[in-house]
């Protein structure tokens, strides 16, 4: 009997290794998509081995499709019809077994942004900001469960406060005249001139007086859309995810006082509505690019007093030396984007003036010359001096990263230049503390606070000495240094104060979240086809759910190429590839604000600048010790304020350099220098051609030895 109950058992047992073999072999068929589902509904049904293989040989006959959808599944539908359309996100349905339509409508929540009219009301923009929290807090609710959203619903009545950013632009429109249905006006004209006719369209005379006031040019088309976000800074994905609450049509002829009304009206309806589920929003500063006429409203918005010996961060600022202390409503501060800073910097680099470093005059010429004598390529200078391409942040960094990577002047070199490799030194060294903060994820907020202390003390000097002024850098280029090197500390201060065990992250700041965004817009509209106005309201509701998607999963965004710092190592000083974006996430360095003395970091950074310039030190002490009645600050070195000074038009002037840029060498240029891989100049098909081969035959050819890209080398 025993013998008996044991082949019984055996010959069970085979019979289910059987089944399960079967099992293998049918999953490895891949006849069914998203098998995980089809087994995750039969273990709720407490089914079988024999009964998953039937309902799998069912789903294979198109007789069965199992239902219930992962978050994943779902976040993933709501980007393909928001940046594919519904043709997209119906074939990725049928195809990929992917949420139908309806139930990706069904897990979404849309309200409709209002594109103003004319000049911004503060119950357009009031509309807009409910709007975007509530699309917000939906994919939050929906996602993660309810009391998990934005609003951090806490026990015990305690009150969080997040602090939030303010971030403005300006993206390119179509030039074109749209009637928005919601509310019967007329859209893509200017804010600035269209209130001198009117724009509720309800007869032909309506059209009739907008066509004979674009014609005789008293209003215009808009060129552009200001468009003013907020986003928080806070590291979790979906709360620092942009969110668009102001978008309006321009045509770039307002001034700065107009554009300053503009900024208190969005400032307003954010303090109005600071509480919001038992949190206090509170906004620390106003992020922008150099754009003047917004430099002269954040002047009025957020230079109108000196910061109160009241306020709760005064104590924590007052000690650091040239620092500027004037502030907005509620000690608000104005920011610039790190990556336009970045752009400049590059930029003075190549201007035919050059720049002058204690005394001594580097040119292009003079770059060229030191960059060739330590190694670089011919080739890989005409690209990295390419004046025909200022916005591209990695040509930026890969230009800086050369001149500071340029060791000390030989023994017994030519005194001109070893005059010139000093010079140089110093500049790169000020490159490299005004960049390291935001591309080594090594760092703590110490080191980040010590490297910008060091750049602003540099800046400082070097604009006083010899009265360089702009023989240094543009007069502009200084101050948003320096008005983004104050915000970081006045940020911090503020921080320790509302939230002192939190973290800050240095890398939220600027603009870039909305930069994130405006690229989402252009995949929706389309490649190379600018967003008309109306179309910017209808879909940026929908861009702000793929925000916030994309901002917790950023492995599923490559990002765009231009926009991308590399990331720095502090163990090995490599730049590395795989990480597209840096993200709190992503940051390694400790950036509690609880270990952060800001009075340290401040004196750290100027022994590091003194280190550097040892004139520096007695220079300091001097001016310490006038008795002008000068006011000297890191935005007045000669001690009147920069803020409101503009550069004459020739401070950019590249065109040595322009003339120079088409005379290249091409059999130097047909081989990429080691280390440095060729990328595709604006030509889409041969990038594609070298990602996606459309065979197996191999994109690499070997040319005088060396191996480049087949696309290249044509």
């Amino acid at each position: 009997m025993t013998k008996l109950n044991d082949s019984r058992k055996l010959l069970g047992k085979m019979g289910a290794l059987e089944d399960h073999k079967q099992w293998v072999l049918a999953v490895a068929s891949g006849r069914v998509d998203r098998v995980a589902s089809l087994v995750q509904a039969g273990l709720n049904h407490r089914t079988g081995i024999k009964a998953l293989i039937q309902q799998y040989e069912r789903a294979a006959d198109r007789l069965y499709q199992p239902r219930g959808y992962s978050k994943d599944d779902i976040m993933r539908s709501i980007v393909l019809l928001r940046l594919g359309g519904a043709r997209v996100a119906e074939f990725a349905h049928r195809s990929l077994a992917l949420p139908s339509l309806t139930t990706i409508r069904r897990n979404t929540v849309l309200h409709a942004l209002v594109v103003s009219p004319s000049f911004p009301t503060l119950a357009e923009i009031e509309a807009n900001l409910q709007s975007c929290y509530a699309a917000r807090d939906s994919i939050c609710e929906s996602h993660s469960g309810p009391g998990l959203g934005l609003g951090l619903r806490l026990g015990g009545g305690t009150q969080k406060i997040i602090h939030e950013v303010v971030m403005l632009d300006e993206l390119a429109t179509e030039k074109r005249i749209r009637w928005d249905d919601s509310t019967n006006k007329f859209l893509g004209t200017c804010r600035e001139h269209n209130h001198s006719i009117p724009l509720d369209f309800t007869s032909e005379r309506e059209l009739d007086m907008l066509c004979d006031a674009i014609a005789h040019d008293q209003v215009h088309l808009a060129s552009e859309a200001t468009v003013a976000a907020i986003g928080a800074l806070s590291p979790k994905p979906r709360e620092y995810a942009a969110l668009p609450i102001l978008l309006s049509g321009t045509c770039k002829a307002e001034t700065g006082k107009q554009h300053a009304n503009l900024i208190k009206a969005v400032l307003e309806v954010c303090t109005k509505h600071s509480t919001r589920n038992n949190t206090l929003y509170r906004t620390v500063c106003i992020a922008s690019d150099g754009e003047a006429k917004r430099g002269d409203a954040l002047v009025l918005v957020t230079m109108s007093s000196v910061l109160n010996r009241s306020s709760p961060i005064y104590a924590q600022l007052r000690p650091l030396e040239l620092m500027n202390f004037l502030v907005g409503p509620d000690d608000i501060t104005a920011d610039k984007d790190f990556k336009h800073v970045i752009k400049r910097q590059r930029n003075v680099l190549m201007r035919n003036k050059g720049i002058e470093i204690q005394g001594f005059c580097i040119t292009p010429t003079t770059l060229r010359i030191h960059l060739g004598s330590n190694g670089v390529a011919p080739h890989r200078i005409q690209s990295l001096l390419n004046p025909n391409d200022k916005q591209d942040v990695i040509l930026a960094y890969s230009l800086l990263k050369e001149v500071w990577s340029l060791p000390p002047p030989p023994p017994g070199s030519d005194p001109v230049f070893s005059r010139a490799r000093e010079a140089l030194n110093i500049y790169g060294n000020f490159a490299r503390h005004l960049i390291m903060p935001y591309i080594q994820i090594n760092l703590d907020l110490c080191a980040q606070l010590t490297h910008l202390s060091a750049a602003a003390h540099l800046a400082f000097f070097l604009f006083r000495d010899n009265l360089a002024r702009t023989r240094f850098i543009p007069t502009q280029s200084y101050v948003d240094i320096m008005i983004m090197i104050k915000n970081v500390y006045f940020c911090v201060a503020k921080m320790k104060v509302d939230n002192p065990t939190d973290n800050f992250y240095l890398i939220l700041l600027g603009t870039d979240r909305l930069e994130t965004f405006f690229g989402l817009v252009r995949t929706a509209v389309g490649t190379d086809v600018n967003v008309d106005t109306l179309q910017l309201g209808s879909r940026a509701s929908g861009l702000i759910e793929v925000a916030a998607i994309l901002a917790e999963h950023p492995e599923w965004d490559h990002g765009t190429r231009r926009l991308t710092l590399p990331v720095i190592s502090q163990h090995d000083g490599e730049i590395s590839s795989k990480v597209d974006h840096i993200t709190p996430m992503s940051w390694e360095g400790d950036v509690s604000v609880a270990k952060v003395n800001l009075h340290t970091c401040w004196l750290l950074g100027r022994s590091k600048a003194v280190e550097l310039i040892p004139e520096l030190g007695p220079a300091l002490m001097d001016l310490a010790a006038s008795d002008s009645e000068s006011s000297y600050d890191i935005l007045a070195p000669l001690g009147r304020p920069l803020v409101n000074q503009y550069d004459d038009d020739d401070e950019y002037d590249t065109t040595v350099l322009s003339g120079s840029s088409q005379s290249i060498n091409l059999k130097e240029d047909l081989v990429a220098s080691p280390g440095h891989p060729y990328t595709h100049d604006g030509d889409i098909e041969d990038a594609i051609a070298d990602e996606m081969p459309r065979n197996q035959v191999t994109s690499d050819i070997t040319i005088q030895g060396e191996k480049t890209s087949k696309a290249r080398a044509l």
